[in-house]
């Protein structure tokens, strides 16, 4: 059994607490009593309960409850994952297609590290059949960007020039307030909280549980991204 349900932002209907903490805390029990082999849940890096981003600290909630559940339970905890319908690279193509400037939040030096999403996918199905599981894996490419990296290599692939407004923390709430009246917000209160901390592999942590620890080669984004972000481009 596996759980991939999570939302990146709140809706009337979905909130954080259910989606991220109550639902994976059920399903784990119930995967418990039902005596299933294995149950992965599908987390997120930089899962914190202290963080300042509710988000992030649901994230780590519904970690606790899951293995507070069912011990024979697996996290994985991927960092920004992409693919041909992902929801990072496309949006922020769309946005450069449509604005002529686009605002780095934090200087836009928050950095991820990218894993493609076949990769962990594989990674999955080699750990089903992996006897000498740990609890959780943190998951991410070989690649590190920073947020700045990741607009400019958009702006290459699609070969449009766009201004890059850097703008520090400390004033970024004020710029996007304005947008939290939109219908689609292009980022919320909380993402932006969610950008002040990286969202890499911990170092010194032995239950990081690299692809390479599988025989995976991370895939590059420069290998795949190009190959749908195409439609972009100018």
């Amino acid at each position: 059994m596996i759980n991939l349900i999570g939302i990146l932002s709140e809706s009337k209907k979905n909130k954080y607490q259910y989606i991220h903490h109550h639902f994976p805390k059920l399903i784990s029990a119930y995967s418990r009593e039902l005596k299933i082999e294995r149950f992965i849940h599908i987390s997120a890096l930089g899962s914190d309960i202290n963080s300042s981003s509710n988000y992030s600290k649901s994230k780590a909630m519904g970690e606790y409850e899951v293995l507070n559940e069912n011990p024979n339970s697996t996290i994985f905890k991927p960092s920004l994952i992409f693919g041909f319908d992902d929801n990072f690279f496309n949006q922020f193509a769309s946005i450069l297609n449509k604005f002529p400037a686009f605002p780095l939040f934090g200087n836009g030096k928050t950095k991820f590290q990218p894993v493609y999403v076949q990769d962990l996918v594989d990674l999955i199905a080699l750990h089903l059949h992996d006897n000498d599981k740990k609890n959780i894996y943190e998951v991410g490419g070989k690649e590190i960007f920073t947020l700045k990296e990741i607009i400019q290599f958009i702006l290459k692939v699609t070969n449009r020039r766009r201004i890059l407004l850097p703008i520090p923390f400390s004033v970024s709430k004020i710029f996007i307030a304005p947008m939290q009246i939109l219908p689609k917000k292009p980022i919320t209160f909380d993402q932006l909280e969610s950008l002040r901390s990286d969202n890499i592999l911990s170092k010194n942590n032995s239950e990081i549980g690299r692809l390479e620890d599988y025989g995976i080669v991370p895939t590059s984004i420069q290998n795949i991204a190009p190959l749908y972000l195409k439609r972009f481009t100018n």
